[in-house]
């Protein structure tokens, strides 16, 4: 089956309240609403084919998400989030990224409670290749700095300290278009250990469920944001295929991803994975109770653990400021007049 082409419409008038209604009309006379997406239990039998790229694990799509007590469901156990940061250096000749991590930890333990100093970790990454536009190499190469150190901060954290940590959440997908190398090294790790890794996705942007069933101009996380209600969640499912750029990658068996979609009561739509060897280790309860728990401590609408780490790891207005007046003037010591591209000059006269 073919995809859907782009479409490329010219709306009438040139007063932006006219346009807004122009808008409208023309996304919903151009819309099929009643044959948007398919249902429910479509989706479900498409997935059930053994040629599906996922499989589910649980008997039907859509369920209620049973409400738990997380001071109970986490009694006991030390709970720690992982997220990066990260500060982008777009000037002549310097292109720099700097990466950074912030850990923050949740223990319920009444002994052996881990602390951990924020910032964790520090990574520099230099941009010399240039075989895209510079944006694109510079938003692909901030991506693969910011995966590495907040894999290497795990890493450090368990081989120093693993009989203090249980569980561990990361921001983003088991894995990704970089480090796959590495991100399979720490996961053999994490179960050497007995660490459980929860992995949380708040942009979702596969459409592997979708294409299953032939609607190929549809994320999956557009399915599931139309049909789940607040306080419900996906059947959990397991990735039989890893695709990353187009290629299938030969995962080990024990860390294929096991994943739900979870519509918070907020109405904010998460994906969350773990690796199988937990799901086979542990069952689907005590993985949803977990994912429950953090979700209602996150004020019922995000991830807690993964929002207060995200708030250590930021770089702050200030830091930015320093970091950019002290490459500026290292540019200028180097020989160039002009170190900044002309939109950096312009937010920097801006924000000073």
């Amino acid at each position: 089956m073919q995809g859907p082409m782009n479409v490329l419409l010219e709306l009438p008038g040139n007063s932006l309240s006219y346009v807004i209604r122009a808008l409208i009309d023309t996304i919903l006379k151009n819309s099929t609403s009643n044959n948007i997406f398919p249902v429910p239990e479509e989706v479900y039998a498409a997935i059930s084919k053994e040629i599906s790229y996922v499989s589910p694990l649980e008997e039907q799509l859509i369920m209620d998400i049973s409400l738990v007590q997380p001071y109970k469901v986490f009694r006991g156990l030390t709970l720690i989030g992982i997220d990066s940061s990260s500060f982008v250096f777009r000037g002549h000749p310097l292109r720099l990224i700097i990466a950074r991590s912030g850990v923050f930890v949740y223990s319920q333990r009444t002994m052996k409670i881990l602390r951990i100093l924020n910032p964790f970790k520090y990574v520099l990454g230099i941009v010399h290749s240039l075989d895209e536009e510079l944006d694109e190499e510079i938003s692909r190469f901030e991506s693969r700095c910011m995966s590495y150190v907040e894999i290497k901060t795990a890493e450090a954290i368990v081989k120093t300290v693993s009989d203090l940590v249980d569980v561990i959440f990361f921001d983003g997908p088991i894995f990704t278009k970089h480090n796959y190398d590495l991100m399979v090294s720490l996961l053999k790790l994490l179960k050497e250990k007995n660490v459980i890794s929860f992995h949380v996705v708040k942009n979702c942007t596969s459409s592997k469920i979708m294409s299953a069933c032939g609607y190929f101009g549809l994320l999956d996380s557009d399915f599931f944001s139309y049909y789940l209600k607040p306080g419900q969640r996906s059947c959990f499912m397991i990735w039989k295929k890893v695709i990353i750029g187009n290629k299938e990658i030969n995962v080990p068996e024990e860390f294929l991803p096991v994943f739900a979609y979870f519509m918070t009561w907020k109405k904010q739509l998460l994906r969350v994975e773990v690796p199988k060897w937990v799901y086979d280790k542990y069952g689907l309860e005590l993985i949803e109770r977990i994912i429950v728990s953090d979700i209602i401590l996150g004020n019922k609408e995000t991830s807690y653990m993964i929002s207060r780490a995200d708030r250590l790891a930021k770089f702050s207005e200030r830091e930015r400021r320093m970091l950019e007046f002290n490459l500026r003037v290292l540019a200028q010591r180097l020989g160039f007049s002009s170190p900044e591209f002309y939109n950096q000059k312009r937010w920097w006269i801006r924000e000073m």
